[in-house]
């Protein structure tokens, strides 16, 4: 099978690569480390997430309920001492004032739509930043998500080319090919194995480890379909211009956001430790 890609197709895989070696590096060293660097290049990263979501969305650099939204995912991670069914109602009444504001000068639609995207992209980043709050053992275990997640898109991206085939969706992502799903969805599993004996990952949870190492690599490709669906729906091709071969932070992070989600519900399960 000739895989052979013309010179500039190659010159963007090489700047693919490349790029993504250097913030999987800024990323592991990061996350290895802790507090207070983990923190800040979350803190910086969801800024730059919510920055994207509101010029897609609203056309705006960067609206005035960004900052609601990313100061009230620092309080409810910081201040500890204020209990959950207050930070919900403060959440609660937030999100409503923030829909008035929305309501002056955007449709409902689009006003709603942007909340949804703002709950989306925080909750995902202060589940990352809590498990890393608790611990050394939770900064491995954050990443070995990461590295399934990684090997996933990875996986997914050069078994499609690869292999090609039936289309996955082809009505939100024409690229996507059932070859590249089964693809990273078989390397994060054997990545997640073949990691788990130097993480120890398997005293954190209460549940088998065949359930991370299936629910992972599949909501990593859930979410990279659902991101794709959202360009699609706004008529662009990348969300941002800020890594090169990657597009914006929403192209790259599209697998983790809702791998975040899961782990968000895994955790109030009672299933991660």
């Amino acid at each position: 099978m000739d895989c052979t890609l013309p010179h500039k197709k190659t010159d963007e895989v090489w700047t693919r690569i490349l790029s993504g070696l250097l913030a999987v590096g800024f990323t592991v060293s990061a996350t290895y480390a802790g507090f207070p660097y983990f923190d800040a290049l979350g803190i910086l990263v969801l800024a730059g997430l919510l920055r994207e979501w509101s010029r897609l969305t609203l056309f705006s650099a960067f609206h005035p309920v960004c900052w609601v939204a990313l100061i009230q995912t620092l309080v409810c991670l910081y201040v500890t001492i204020i209990p959950l069914w207050a930070n919900l109602t403060s959440i609660g009444i937030l999100s409503l004032l923030s829909l008035q504001i929305l309501k002056r000068a955007h449709p409902l639609n689009r006003s709603f739509l942007f909340l949804g995207g703002c709950f989306y992209l925080c909750l995902p980043v202060f589940v990352f930043m809590f498990l890393s709050h608790r611990g050394m053992d939770h900064s491995l275990f954050l990443l070995w998500t990461f590295s399934l997640v990684w090997a996933a898109d990875t996986g997914a991206y050069f078994t499609g080319r690869a292999l090609k085939g039936p289309k996955l969706a082809i009505r939100i992502s024409p690229n996507k090919t059932w070859s590249g799903f089964f693809g990273g969805t078989l390397w994060a599993i054997l990545v997640g194995i073949g990691l788990n004996p130097y993480f120890g990952i398997d005293s954190l949870l209460t549940v088998p480890l065949s359930v991370l190492l299936l629910g992972i690599p599949l909501a990593a490709h859930a979410g990279d379909l659902l991101e794709s669906g959202i360009k699609r729906y706004f008529g662009v091709k990348d969300s941002g211009s800020l890594i090169p071969g990657h597009g914006g932070l929403l192209d790259r992070l599209d697998s983790l956001l809702l791998v975040g989600l899961l782990m968000g519900l895994f955790i109030s399960l009672g299933w991660i430790g």
